[in-house]
């Protein structure tokens, strides 16, 4: 009995020690909307749908697009492979929680002038880390909220991506729309200056007359040429946001459509939900989690480990 009480003693204070090192993470309070946040229609439209908001725009080939980018960018993939590879990491940090077990087994023979001797052996071991200070279960929770932030990132490349598709095919049918408007412009200012020029032949107008009708149209032709290398850029970074090759989705944009509109009625959130559904809050929220567990792992390594052993083993000829 006096020889428990001192360990008993011990025990409860590497078990106040790993209590210490326990943190447990505040999570922020609860988003409220301000009390003066009203909406448009007296609060009766519903909220913003969370996923698929390019089907509102009523474009066939723009959603289309989107959703192949969704399946083929490299970024998704790259996004996809940083899930994964922190998946893993978190099963292995939960699996350094739970004992080790290992086996062996081996036979030997000695021949000896009068006998032969035939060994056999066979042992099992196992280790377990008492988690006396928190440490394994800090590292553990470090790598859950890594896993869930890389969930959001992933999701926040999403977002971003169809986002910059969406930006980037209104561009280009913008484009399109003024660059047939600026090709009749020019025709226009063409034939301008041809009348123009007949005009000064006959006496007419004089110099001036005709070189203003030139810059007008020189003007013209320019606006064009812009507007042209414009949508050439467009449709290049349609492809690549796709993952595809620059030209390759040119049969497919090159004739003009129509620039596509919103709903008539857009559903909005209030700023509190808005801040709830953004991917990019979320994991910067789970990156704090896993630096508050860091603190704690820390912690934890400047006291002693404590392992059990055990051994069994069975031999015989």
């Amino acid at each position: 009995m006096s020889a428990g009480k001192p360990l008993a003693a011990l025990l409860v204070s590497l078990a106040l020690c790993g209590c210490a090192t326990d943190r447990d993470y505040a999570a922020p309070p609860a988003l409220q909307s301000p009390h003066h946040f009203g909406r448009a229609s007296d609060g009766t439209l519903p909220e913003a749908p969370i996923g698929r908001w390019w089907d509102g725009l009523s474009d066939p080939l723009l959603a289309q697009l989107i959703d192949e980018a969704l399946a083929a960018s490299p970024a998704i993939g790259a996004a996809s492979a940083r899930v994964d590879q922190a998946r893993a990491l978190a099963r292995a940090h939960e699996a350094a929680r739970m004992p080790t077990l290992g086996a062996a087994a081996g036979t030997a023979q000695t021949d000896l002038p009068n006998d032969d001797i035939q060994l056999y052996g066979a042992g099992f071991d196992a280790r377990w880390e008492l988690d006396l200070f928190g440490g394994l279960a800090g590292s553990a929770k470090g790598a859950r909220a890594r896993l869930q932030a890389a969930e959001a990132e992933r999701d926040d490349v999403d977002v971003r991506l169809a986002a910059e598709i969406g930006q980037t095919y209104i561009a280009l049918r913008s484009a399109q729309q003024r660059l047939q408007l600026a090709n009749r412009n020019a025709a226009l200012s063409g034939e301008v200056l041809a009348l123009t020029g007949q005009r000064r032949a006959a006496g007419t107008v004089d110099e001036a007359d005709l070189e203003r009708s030139r810059s007008q149209h020189e003007a013209g032709l320019a606006d064009v040429d812009q507007l042209r290398g414009d949508i050439a850029v467009a449709l290049d970074q349609i492809a690549l946001l796709c993952g595809q090759a620059p030209g390759a989705l040119d049969a497919r944009l090159s004739a003009p459509g129509a620039v596509p509109l919103p709903p008539p009625i857009v559903s909005v959130g209030d700023p509190a939900t808005l801040l709830r559904r953004r991917p990019d809050v979320r994991a910067a929220e789970r990156r704090l989690v896993a630096s508050d567990a860091a603190v704690g792992t820390a912690i934890a390594a400047q006291f002693p480990k404590v392992t059990l052993v055990g051994l069994l083993g069975f031999a015989g000829q």
